[in-house]
Order: C-alpha cells, then sequence, then structure tokens
C-alpha cells in the first residue's frame, strides 16, 4: 500500500541548518539559511505538558513534504507565512524508506527572557 498525503503542499518554508559551536566553553546553535521547499503543516492545538507544577501549552505541528536529504533532525524550519520558526523533534521519517515523502513534527520555537 503506498502513503500518500492528505493535504497539499501549499505552506513556503526554508530549512535552517543547524550547526553548534563552542562559545566561551559552551555549545551555541548556529541556524543559516538553507533551501526553500512546499510543505503541508498541519497544528493541533499545541502538545500540553507540566513544567514546575505549571501546565504548559507547546506549539507543535505536524509536517509532510517531498523527501530531501537535507532535512534533519536538530535543524529547524521557517515558515515564511508568518516567519515563525519551528525546531524539528527527533528524526525525520522516511515514509516507507521509497525518498517520496518526508514527515516530521515540529515545536515553535518562541524568544523571550
Amino acid at each position: 500500500m503506498t502513503w500518500k498525503p492528505s493535504t497539499p503542499f501549499n505552506v513556503p518554508c526554508q530549512v535552517l541548518t543547524t550547526t553548534l559551536t563552542k562559545v566561551n566553553g559552551v555549545n551555541v546553535k548556529v541556524r543559516t539559511l538553507g533551501r526553500t521547499f512546499l510543505a503541508s503543516v498541519r497544528s493541533f492545538g499545541g502538545t500540553e505538558t507540566e513544567k514546575d507544577g505549571n501546565i504548559v501549552v507547546l506549539d507543535t505541528a505536524i509536517v509532510n513534504c517531498w523527501y530531501s536529504p537535507d532535512i534533519e533532525s536538530g535543524d529547524a524550519i521557517l515558515i515564511l507565512t508568518d516567519n515563525s520558526e519551528w525546531e524539528i523533534l527527533g528524526t525525520p521519517e522516511n515514509i516507507n524508506m521509497q525518498n517520496q515523502w518526508l514527515s516530521f513534527k515540529i515545536r515553535r520555537i518562541k524568544g523571550g527572557a
């Protein structure tokens, strides 16, 4: 049985390749802009977790796109419609190992101190 995406790839995204560099002995993530691609991005209202005794809702989503070996675990994506940055969680799944479709979960990166 062949897997097919259920929604069109109509969301423009850009890969943010992540490299770790040491600054004063501390690993710092440096993200560089990569190629752009189209994907389907589905959000389910976030994921509830408990942190320090409080319930926190993390913005999460599922991304499906054409297979590309340059999208890797630890990288991030930039959704170009709203310029939001999202971190890739886990390892992107090469569906049916056919090098045709890619699926992965993302979590929104928000600034703040």
